[in-house]
């Protein structure tokens, strides 16, 4: 399965109108953000209509034209396989949205600087790290019905473990572990007894965690026996494996720039730490909370991003106001 194949964002809906800002007219403060250098990560927000895609994008030409020449003068590297040459990663949270990015940069900075810039979304960068990490691994995707379907089968196996004494529903396990267990890319009972579940509609005492742990461990066995992959699965594999790859051989990426920041979830946020290198101008994050799309607040400082005094909220907007009647 390609990059292409994968499939896409759930988030894909949440695609948002792009600010009519030209190449040539970003504001002074736009400008001033797309240029400053930064000790760390850098964190720029701003209501819908201010230019934050614009923005992003002026930033990774930014970036891209001031890495050093390619040896030997050739090109970028193949499309979809980041490399020595493109060490610039451009990631956002859907297909649609990268392939838009993608061709905006092109119009921007021109096929040399636009080389030196990898644009993906972030499900398929974690496709790509697990294949490049374990070649020839098949694996079949899991749907949300089937998952609920797998969840209603182990409640119903699972009487007298105290599962459905407890009132479990079907829907709230599957959110619970997409959320909670993939979105911190949690691998152990002490980890999940110690996790915060902020945004969580129902509190649990650790007795009910305990009890809810044998499940997930249950499902996750069943899921492996069938070879069976979620996307959020996936990219807390991915996390992972990058994680320990970064501390072989060092991060794939100088620089990284994210769109649309606020959609991601926190093992998201653990890959793209690890994808890129930590140093000046490693994280550049443009985010819209009004359009918060994950259900858990994140802590960028306990994922190591710490955007402390380096935040800049974008103020003027270009998008009109609808007319009234």
């Amino acid at each position: 399965m390609s990059d292409e194949q994968a499939p896409a964002s759930s988030a894909a809906s949440l695609v948002p109108l792009f600010a009519a800002v030209s190449a040539d007219s970003l504001n002074s403060l736009q400008r001033e953000v797309v240029a400053r250098s930064h000790p760390g990560p850098a964190w720029v927000s701003g209501a819908p209509g201010t230019g934050k895609t614009t923005v992003a994008l002026h930033r990774a030409r930014h970036l891209a034209s001031r890495l050093p020449p390619v040896a030997g003068g050739h090109g970028g590297s193949p499309p979809g396989e980041a490399a020595g040459d493109r060490p610039v990663l451009l990631a956002t949270f859907s297909k649609q949205l990268a392939a838009d990015l993608r061709d905006r940069l092109l119009e921007l900075a021109g096929p040399a600087v636009a080389g030196r810039v990898d644009v993906v979304n972030i499900d398929a960068l974690a496709w790509r790290v697990a294949r490049a990490a374990e070649p020839g691994v098949a694996r079949n995707w899991l749907g949300e019905a089937q998952a609920l379907d797998m969840w209603r089968s182990l409640l119903a196996e699972t009487t007298g473990a105290g599962a459905t004494q407890a009132g479990w529903d079907p829907q709230f396990l599957l959110e619970e572990w997409t959320q909670v267990v993939l979105g911190y890319a949690i691998t152990s009972r002490l980890e999940y007894l110690r996790v915060r579940r902020a945004g969580r509609p129902r509190r649990l005492n650790r007795s009910e965690r305990a009890s809810l742990w044998e499940l997930f461990a249950e499902y996750s066995r069943r899921l492996a026996a069938a070879n069976l992959w979620t996307f959020r699965q996936l990219t807390a594999h991915a996390a992972r494996l990058e994680m320990a790859r970064a501390a072989r051989a060092g991060a794939r990426y100088a620089h990284a720039v994210v769109d649309e920041a606020q959609a991601l979830s926190p093992t998201q946020w653990m890959l793209l730490r690890a994808l890129a290198a930590p140093g000046p101008d490693d994280l550049f994050l443009v985010a819209d909370l009004s359009q918060r799309a994950y259900g858990i607040p994140v802590s960028l400082a306990s994922l190591g991003i710490d955007i402390e005094g380096r935040s800049t909220r974008l103020t003027v907007s270009y998008r009109p106001e609808p007319q009234r009647m």
